[in-house]
């Protein structure tokens, strides 16, 4: 799969995933709501990382690196493309959206609350779809509002542009320069 062209039937199913890991297998991942996922990958520091926190097995991806039947580059490959299913979209991809959306909160929070976008309640590719609808139309009316017309075109940009570097050197999504221009997008007041 190669994390780049994801299953979008699979990010809004409520069934289990399976994670495939070179030297490994196949794991079930216990399906899991939206929240859970932006809880961890607000609290983490890699792709990998939050996979690893929601992963019953995960003693056993541990065992394989210890007995060297896997790498931490496979690993690190697998969590991106179990990321890119669950999300229905490139990880970088959901990273980022989860990302922008925390950090403009106010304004996307309460968007999502008042269409009735629940995290607890869908599975994370609903919840990425939602918010990207919610931002997307925030930074329309922010372009409209400045008579921008490509505003919207730059934020899309940014928003889907793969880290830089060696697959898996920044599984954080965007640099510092393209959060910021995200985030300038999407101040509308």
């Amino acid at each position: 799969m190669g994390g780049t062209d994801p299953d979008i039937l699979a990010s809004v199913s409520l069934d289990d995933l399976i994670w495939t890991v070179e030297g490994v297998g196949d794991l079930v991942v216990d399906y899991v709501h939206a929240e859970a996922w932006i809880r961890a990958i607000r609290s983490h520091a890699t792709v990998t990382q939050t996979v690893l926190s929601l992963v019953p097995d995960r003693g056993m991806v541990d065992l394989a690196l210890l007995k060297s039947e896997t790498t931490i580059q496979a690993v690190d490959a697998a969590a991106r493309d179990l990321l890119s299913v669950a999300g229905g979209r490139p990880w970088w991809v959901v990273v980022n959206i989860v990302s922008v959306a925390a950090a403009s909160w106010e304004h996307v929070g309460g968007e999502l609350a008042l269409r009735g976008v629940r995290a607890w309640e869908m599975p994370l590719g609903a919840w990425l779809d939602a918010a990207w609808a919610t931002m997307f139309s925030i930074v329309a009316k922010g372009a409209a509002h400045d008579e921008d017309p490509g505003k919207l075109d730059r934020w899309r940009s940014d928003m889907l542009r793969r880290p830089s570097g060696p697959a898996g050197a920044d599984d954080g999504g965007m640099d510092e320069a393209e959060f910021d221009a995200a985030m300038a997008a999407m101040s509308v007041l």
